[in-house]
């Protein structure tokens, strides 16, 4: 009888729980609907033991990743999962640890992460010149840190090769739920996300989530008043010159400036804040679609259509009808 494929999580200490447990759910169901399959979960660590998670909940890794990094079966997929930055940084600097999860995925079939576990495979070699993401707020840091990857900062999860990775921690679960639908079928995939009462499939990205997008420490940034401005008046004329005269800078300055700090060229960063705007309206108001395109600075309907098409493959109709607070108002406030 040949040995099951063996499915192995990193843990490390302050590691994110969420990152394990949901992915882990829907492979362990998988494998219990069709145990023909002989899959086998684990969880490994750099020793065996009670590894703590961020937050102060321990699990028990019954392996160390070194052991069986170097066992004749090997792994067959590798998970590793995220956690915060100082967490990730600990554990990344302990270069026994980064080259057991070299060893070990150069032998898998598939290397995947969840959330921030994009760090490991990339520092471990792992992810080499692939495609990747990771949580909006690391994608920036990821890229930069590694340049020698394309870092796709809106994607819910990615395939590239054997390389598999997803952005924060629920779309580990979305990730897990190509797996199970790869291996065990449509049926079993459907089945599983019924169970546990989440979507097959996600529409959009993750922008759809990350509100107040390239603003969420506005306060340190000498794009602060740009920030504040634009939300204060989203229907405003915000042209580059108009944009250039608040800051009292010249348009190579403002466009230095809005892409090292945000990624963005001015009018994309004028969008996105005008997009948080009119996310806010759907998911808030019962306003009519095209009231919230005016009133978020979009003139016409048919242009904030465009916008939500472009940043996050959905529309207006479609974000508010899988979003929409049930204490919506009926208009604006």
């Amino acid at each position: 009888m040949t040995s099951p494929q063996r499915i192995c999580f990193v843990i490390y200490d302050g590691f994110e729980l969420l990152d394990l447990t949901g992915p882990f759910t829907v492979l362990s169901a998988a494998a219990r609907k069709d145990p023909e399959k002989r899959f086998e979960l684990c969880v490994a660590a750099r020793e065996t033991g009670q590894i703590r998670s961020a937050n102060g909940l321990t699990v028990m890794a019954e392996h160390r990743l070194c052991d069986l990094a170097q066992s004749e079966q090997g792994v067959h997929s590798l998970v590793c999962v995220g956690g915060d930055q100082p967490q990730i940084g600990a554990a990344i600097a302990d270069k026994t640890f980064t080259r057991s999860i070299a060893e070990a995925g150069q032998r898998a079939q598939r290397r995947i992460s969840v959330c921030s576990g994009t760090f490991f495979l990339a520092a471990s070699g792992l992810a080499r010149q692939r495609r990747v993401t990771t949580h909006w707020r690391a994608a920036q840091r990821l890229a930069r840190a590694f340049p020698d990857l394309s870092v796709d900062s809106d994607a819910l999860y990615v395939q590239d090769g054997p390389v598999w990775t997803s952005a924060g921690v629920t779309a580990g679960i979305d990730l897990t739920l190509t797996l199970v639908e790869q291996d065990f079928g449509r049926e079993a995939a459907l089945s599983i996300a019924r169970n546990i009462l989440v979507p097959r499939i996600r529409s959009g990205g993750q922008s759809q989530y990350s509100a107040e997008l390239a603003a969420q420490d506005e306060g340190e940034t000498r794009l602060a008043r740009l920030f504040s401005a634009v939300r204060r008046e989203p229907e405003a004329d915000w042209q580059i010159d108009n944009l250039c005269e608040l800051l009292h800078v010249s348009r190579r300055t403002l466009t230095r400036l809005c892409q090292s700090e945000t990624g963005l060229s001015p009018a994309q960063l004028v969008e996105r804040l005008r997009l948080d705007r009119a996310r806010s309206h759907l998911v808030e108001t019962d306003a009519p679609l095209g009231q919230i395109a005016r009133r978020s600075g979009f003139a016409t309907l048919q242009r904030m259509e465009r916008a939500f098409q472009r940043q996050m493959s959905t529309t207006p109709r479609e974000f508010r009808a899988r979003f929409r607070s049930p204490y919506a108002q009926e208009s604006f406030a």
